[in-house]
């Protein structure tokens, strides 16, 4: 009696807060962030290094051995799966899924971080800076081409313009570079040149480095203040290197213009490429800063593209993916779900409980629904397309506290009782029903609310939103409904058997007649459904309903970027044809970048192309995609191509992963080709990709080191003929730019390179001969996997 007394003698109160909670919703609506889909938690995480000119047996040695040890130590990693391609390493790392909390992953990652550290003493030199990447599934909201001329310098000082211009936006949080094709100063000198001015290559280095160099000539202090001194540390500028002075043996000085050739290029050898329709082009993912409004932000960047693009008319800006638009049309479906969903409900109330208290229910039930959204997005909620479909789940189960309420109510009123009385009644005699009942709804909830791990991360905002509903329809019922109530119900002054109280009665009537007849149809009905329910499709995430599809085109181990991206060419001309699709965005030699939540990313991978395809019309993406797969499998005679959908739920690799451990590669190549014959005789199998390729070869030149000595020279002299040919040798930072860019001095043009060349080429200069490579070592080919793939510290092998 005393809630009924409470809410009848403080009704004012109950009125201003539930008014107070419901323009809080509206509020809430106004500003939350807007999202397609549900953040994952960063359990995800890559850790790269990059080791110039090592095979994958040295990187297993040197790199990997000792970061698996130091590794094993933190127990909050779940798994461990490390991928190696010559020069190359990637480690993908996976957390616990009973890391819940954003604390606990934060400081498992600072663990990792400080455990690699320690592990840098036993790396060996020459490995380049070490990369982890804890925000993998950071989701590039925006993808931006850049395209209108065939010089890539120019283009890449285009897109860092733009990315600049870009970055002045408040909510942008980071802006990767795609197909950045970085950039190296190059020094072009020939052997023969450097012979006909009597000077060595390894002078030449020296002599660079030592008049290119960072070094701070400190401070004084004058007058009791403090001056900074500043000498001629690096080169200014282009003009300036290729003018420098070089001492020669007679004493005469030369320019560097004179000897070799000074440019500036792009970095060699190339690692990733980007297409657009056909033309050359960089690319900017943007990534927006979590809980963002992403349809506000979308709107920003395009303001920002129109206005820098009327400064920069020699090139071409498209936005070539816009996650903002797909949150706009995904909200707008689903928020017309949800009103059609509230108008649907209203109309059966009223026509099922009579036109006064029908309306009642009805406009109690959009009232909850936006008190439930004030709350939850008060408590950090964001929209997308889940915390909609959670609340149309929940409008069926929010109205049933205030229909009971309300029926009592009434029923107690056409009874005779006063008004007053009848609310008191109702508010005394269900307050406890109501409270079970709720209790139990809450109840099974839990479950998924407690549940971990991806899946459960993608699918948090059900029981939450769900169970916060629930929750607020309960307090409404028992506080504002009896009020509501009291103002507005009214003693029906005919009480007439309505057309379903009259079919109630006669199936009460009818049952109990044929009560075993029932029993009998209803349980072969149950048995049909059982039956039925074998041959029914199971999928626990739908396909993304988007009109694009991913081209995944994958050659074997070992295929060189140039031979990738041929075939990624020819595979273009084909899709550039078919009139149903609106744009191709290619991109060789990693995946593509992560414009959706879920995607599998595939760094320095020169195996790899991979395509976004744009359709005109979603309708036609089924049949295209069928059309299409048809063709590649016609005409692709190496490499495997797929077309892909993009999916919910958590990143998945393939449907189904088969993984097979030795440590003998030899016993993986055997049971590699048994499974793969399995496979290929199960019908029903449409795609099969193995690890494992023919291998790699490797040019060993093996030194002959007695005649090294004997021309008084040694086997760096030799490795340094060969990669002044090769990649070229390192030698310091040009620093006069924004950023500083490689110097590197080569003999031979990259073009024309040929091991037959390289063993011409001569390593050291006597007074009577020239010394080539090949009289002081002797060239022999090995052969080596290709790929190593190994995870929890076992090597093995997936298909």
């Amino acid at each position: 009696m005393k809630l009924a007394n409470f809410v009848i003698q403080r009704k004012s109160l109950i009125f201003t807060i539930f008014i107070f909670l419901f323009f809080l919703g509206i509020l809430e609506f106004l500003i939350m962030p807007r999202e397609e889909d549900p953040r994952l938690k960063e359990r995800f995480g890559v850790l790269k290094m990059i080791y110039p000119g090592a095979s994958v047996e040295t990187i297993h040695r040197l790199v990997i051995l000792p970061t698996e040890e130091a590794l094993a130590e933190v127990p909050s990693i779940a798994n461990l799966e490390i991928r190696v391609r010559p020069e190359v390493m990637i480690a993908e790392i996976r957390l616990s899924d009973q890391m819940g909390t954003e604390q606990e992953i934060n400081d498992a990652w600072k663990r990792i971080e400080e455990t690699i550290k320690r592990t840098e003493s036993k790396y060996p030199n020459g490995l380049m800076p070490w990369d982890l990447n804890r925000r993998v599934t950071e989701q590039e909201a925006i993808l931006v081409s850049i395209t209108g001329s065939e010089d890539i310098l120019f283009l890449k000082s285009e897109t860092e313009s733009l990315k600049t211009h870009l970055m002045h936006i408040g909510t942008v949080s980071k802006i990767n570079r795609l197909a950045d094709p970085e950039e190296e100063i190059e020094i072009l000198i020939t052997k023969q040149r450097l012979e006909d001015k009597g000077i060595s290559l390894r002078f030449m280095m020296d002599w660079i480095q030592s008049n290119n160099h960072n070094i701070a000539p400190g401070t004084l202090t004058i007058a009791g203040k403090k001056v900074m001194v500043q000498s001629d540390g690096w080169f200014r500028d282009l003009s300036t290197f290729s003018l420098f002075p070089i001492p020669l043996p007679g004493g005469q000085i030369v320019s560097f213009s004179e000897l070799a050739n000074v440019t500036k290029r792009p970095k060699f050898p190339v690692t990733e490429i980007m297409r657009t329709n056909g033309k050359n082009a960089l690319g900017l993912g943007i990534i927006a800063k979590k809980d963002t409004n992403l349809i506000s932000f979308g709107e920003s960047i395009e303001a920002k593209i129109k206005e820098w693009q009327k400064k920069h008319p020699k090139v071409t800006v498209e936005i070539i993916n816009s996650q903002p638009n797909y949150v706009k049309i995904r909200l707008r479906e689903l928020g017309l779900n949800l009103v059609s969903g509230i108008l649907i409900v209203a109309f059966v109330l009223v026509v099922m409980m009579g036109f006064r208290m029908g309306i009642l229910s009805a406009m109690i039930v959009p009232v909850i629904a936006v008190i439930s959204l004030g709350i939850y997005g008060m408590f950090g909620g964001v929209l997308h397309q889940i915390s909609i479909a959670a609340f149309v789940m929940a409008l069926g189960l929010l109205i049933d506290n205030v229909i009971v309420i309300l029926e009592s109510i009434q029923e107690k009123i056409d009874q005779g009782q006063e008004i007053l009385f009848s609310t008191a009644d109702t508010i005394q005699q269900l307050s406890f029903p109501l409270l079970s009942a709720t209790g139990t709804t809450l109840a099974s909830f839990i479950p998924l609310l407690g549940s971990s791990g991806n899946s459960a991360d993608f699918t948090r905002a059900i029981p939450i939103i769900n169970m916060i509903t629930l929750t607020v329809s309960f307090f409404f019922a028992l506080l504002v409904t009896p009020i509501l109530g009291m103002q507005i119900l009214r003693k029906n002054k005919t009480i007439k058997i309505s057309i379903y109280e009259r079919v109630s009665e006669k199936i009460g009537i009818f049952i109990p007649i044929y009560a075993k007849k029932i029993l009998y149809i209803v349980s072969i009905l149950f048995l049909i459904s059982i039956l039925g329910f074998i041959y029914l499709p199971k999928k626990f995430f739908p396909d993304a309903d988007r009109d694009q599809l991913i081209l995944d085109l994958r050659m074997p181990e070992g295929t060189d970027i140039s031979e990738t991206n041929r075939l990624a060419s020819e595979i273009e001309t084909w899709l550039r044809s078919d009139k149903r699709l609106k744009s191709v965005i290619v991109f060789v030699g990693r995946s593509v970048p992560l414009f959706y939540y879920n995607l599998n990313q595939s760094p320095n991978s020169p195996n790899v192309s991979q395509f976004i395809l744009n359709l005109k019309d979603i309708r036609d993406k089924d049949s295209f995609k069928k059309e299409f797969q048809n063709i590649l499998d016609q005409k692709l005679q190496v490499g495997n191509a797929v077309l892909l959908e993009l999916k919910q739920g958590p990143p998945v690799k393939a449907p189904i992963e088969i993984r097979f451990f030795s440590e003998e590669h030899a016993d993986l190549e055997v049971s590699n080709q048994t499974i793969l014959r399995t496979l290929y005789g199960i019908p029903g199998i449409k795609d099969v990709r193995s690890d494992l390729s023919i291998g790699l070869p490797i040019l060993h030149w093996q030194n002959d080191d007695a005649t090294l000595s004997r021309y008084k020279t040694s086997r760096s002299e030799v490795t340094l003929s060969i990669l002044a040919q090769t990649n070229g040798i390192p030698m310091g930072y040009y620093r006069a730019g924004d950023k500083p860019i490689p110097i590197k001095i080569r003999t031979s043009e990259v073009s024309n390179l040929s091991s037959e060349t390289i063993d011409k080429h001569y390593v050291v200069s006597t007074r009577t001969e020239n010394v080539k490579l090949g009289s002081v070592s002797h060239l022999s080919i090995l052969w080596e996997p290709a790929y190593l793939y190994k995870k929890n510290r076992q090597t093995g092998a997936s298909i």
